[in-house]
C-alpha cells in the first residue's frame, strides 16, 4: 500500500529524477477531446471498480499456492509467516529449513516485540498470519505454538475461491522503470512519481496530496474512487491517462486472488488439548477443522510405530 516518502536518497535518486522527468515531457500538451477523456474516465472506473486490493494485503511468495475457500474474515493485521510446500519456513525475508532453524529467529523478534511493548505499557499482543501452501505438510507445525509465548495468536489465510483478477493495464515505457524499483526505493521517491503522473492538473495533485492524511487501510479507496473524478475535473488536460492508470494501479490494484483468514486457535499451554494430525495430512486439511474448531490446541506429531 501507500507508504508517504520520507527524506531519505537512495544511490538511484537521479536516474530516477531523469526518468520522471521524462514521464512529465510525455504528458499531453493540452486538453483531450472531451468525448475522449470521457471514455478513459470511464473505462479506468471500471477497471478501479473491482480492482480494489485488501489494505491488508499479504502477496504470496513465488510458486505459492494458498488453500482455497469460500468462506474466512477480512484478512488483518500480523505478522507474515510463509510456509512452503515443502514444510519449510520464510520469514522476513529470510529462508529457513525447519522450525529448528526458525525458532531463534522468533524468539529474536519476540524479545524485540515484548520489549517495545514493554516500554510502551503495552503487553505482547502478537499475530501472526500464517501464509501457508495448500500442499504443506501439518507437520510443520508440530510444537510450533510451544516456540512462541502464550497469548499469541495465530490465523491461517485462503484464497477467496473463484475470485475476479482484472488484466492489470499496460505500463508506459516512461513509467516502467520507476515502476520496478525495489518497493522502499519507490516509496521514497513517491513525491516525485506522483508530481510526474499529475502534470498540470491540479485536481490529480491535491489527491495525491491527501494520502498522506488518509488512514493506511483507506489509502487505496481514496484515490482509485477520486483519480477518476480528478481526471474528468482537468478534461485530461495536461496528463499522461496511461501512465495515471498504471501508477494508481501499482500501487492498489490487486495482482492476486482476495485472501481471507480463519482463526487457529493454536496454543503452547500444555493444559491444552491436543490434536494428532497424521504425518503426510496437509494445510489444505487444516483449512477444514480450522473452520470448526475454536478451543484453545495443541498439534502433535503421531506416535513412533514401535
Amino acid at each position: 500500500m501507500w507508504i508517504p516518502p520520507v527524506p531519505r536518497y537512495p544511490a538511484g535518486m537521479v536516474r530516477v529524477t531523469l526518468l520522471l522527468a521524462g514521464v512529465l515531457a510525455c504528458a499531453p500538451a493540452g486538453p483531450a477531446p472531451a468525448t475522449e477523456c470521457d471514455a478513459k474516465v470511464e473505462a479506468m472506473r471500471t477497471l478501479f471498480a473491482r480492482g480494489l486490493v485488501d489494505p491488508y494485503e499479504i502477496l504470496t511468495l513465488p510458486g505459492m499456492q494458498l488453500p482455497v475457500s469460500r468462506r474466512g474474515a477480512p484478512l488483518g493485521e500480523g505478522i507474515a509467516l510463509f510456509i512452503r510446500a515443502d514444510g519449510s519456513f520464510h520469514f522476513d525475508n529470510t529462508p529457513f529449513a525447519d522450525l529448528a532453524a526458525l525458532r531463534v529467529r522468533l524468539s529474536e523478534e519476540v524479545d524485540i516485540s515484548v520489549q517495545i511493548g514493554e516500554n510502551s505499557g503495552r503487553p505482547w499482543r502478537g499475530h501472526f498470519n500464517l501464509m501457508a501452501d495448500a500442499r504443506a505438510p501439518v507437520s510443520a507445525l508440530f510444537r510450533f505454538a510451544e516456540a512462541l509465548p502464550l497469548g499469541t495468536t495465530y490465523a491461517l489465510v485462503v484464497s477467496v475461491a473463484d475470485d475476479f483478477v482484472p488484466v492489470p493495464p499496460p505500463v508506459p515505457a516512461t513509467l516502467r522503470l520507476a515502476l520496478q524499483l525495489p518497493f522502499d526505493e519507490r516509496s521514497w521517491r513517491m513525491g516525485g512519481i506522483t508530481n510526474a503522473v499529475s502534470g498540470s492538473c491540479t485536481a490529480l495533485h491535491e489527491v495525491f496530496g491527501a494520502v498522506a492524511d488518509t488512514p493506511v487501510d483507506l489509502r487505496g479507496k481514496l484515490v482509485f474512487d477520486d483519480v477518476p473524478t480528478a481526471l474528468a475535473t482537468c478534461k485530461c488536460e495536461g496528463v499522461d491517462v496511461e501512465a495515471v492508470v498504471a501508477f494508481v494501479w501499482s500501487i492498489s490494484g490487486k495482482t492476486e486472488p482476495a485472501k481471507r483468514q480463519f482463526k487457529l486457535p493454536l496454543t503452547g499451554d500444555p493444559a491444552a488439548g491436543s490434536v494428532m494430525f497424521q504425518v503426510g495430512e496437509t494445510m489444505a486439511g487444516l483449512v477444514d477443522f480450522a473452520e470448526v474448531q475454536d478451543r484453545p490446541f495443541r498439534i502433535v506429531p503421531p506416535p513412533k510405530p514401535r
